[in-house]
């Protein structure tokens, strides 16, 4: 399959493993995309939170596990789940910057959700950002700042009341929507239907 000329817009979160697995079908795919971390809803949207449930965090749990072996992926549920999300955003943030966003994201999703680990914290951080091709010194300064953090959200406020996103993972290619992992094939349809592609 050529490259569309367009890439697909693609909302991400790194607390959603739904984000990851679509994350790891784009890749798969080869279709080029243009991540933006979805740090906030829009003004009128609550965030989206499937655990605030305990009936849909346990079916989110079950789910996983059985998308997972579904697609031929391991996962390891993280411990703890819940983790200081704006250090890895920052970072990813950083990957983008330095045109390394996909890498940065498969290395991040599969720490988290195939090795179980804290993406937050400082050392696996830079083992993330190694496998990235991101230097482990640039990702400890890029973890807390401010700056980085400010053009996240300036880059996620572009798109927001445009696309309307609403969870993660969240497409849009030439203006359609698709919200899930399991529109993916028919995100895929439509790429490859393109004029464009």
């Amino acid at each position: 399959m050529g490259k569309s000329i367009e890439p697909v817009r693609m909302y991400f979160a790194f607390r959603s493993p739904y984000s990851w697995m679509a994350t790891e079908r784009i890749a798969q795919e080869g279709i080029e995309i243009d991540p933006v971390a979805f740090i906030m809803p829009p003004a009128d949207t609550p965030p989206p939170n499937p655990i605030s449930s305990p009936a849909k965090g346990a079916y989110v749990a079950r789910d996983v596990v059985r998308l997972s072996k579904r697609l031929g992926f391991a996962f390891v549920l993280p411990d703890p789940f819940d983790i200081d999300f704006s250090r890895p955003n920052n970072v990813f943030q950083l990957a983008k910057e330095e045109d390394r966003p996909l890498p940065f994201m498969l290395a991040a999703y599969r720490a988290r959700f195939v090795e179980g680990r804290n993406i937050s914290e400082d050392d696996v951080l830079c083992d993330i950002a190694v496998e990235a091709g991101i230097d482990p010194d640039a990702t400890l300064v890029a973890a807390d700042s401010i700056d980085l953090r400010a053009r996240s959200l300036m880059e996620l406020e572009k798109t927001l009341e445009i696309d309307r996103p609403f969870g993660v993972p969240f497409f849009v290619y030439q203006g359609e929507p698709f919200w899930g992992q399991d529109r993916i094939d028919l995100l895929l349809e439509t790429v490859r239907n393109s004029p464009e592609a």
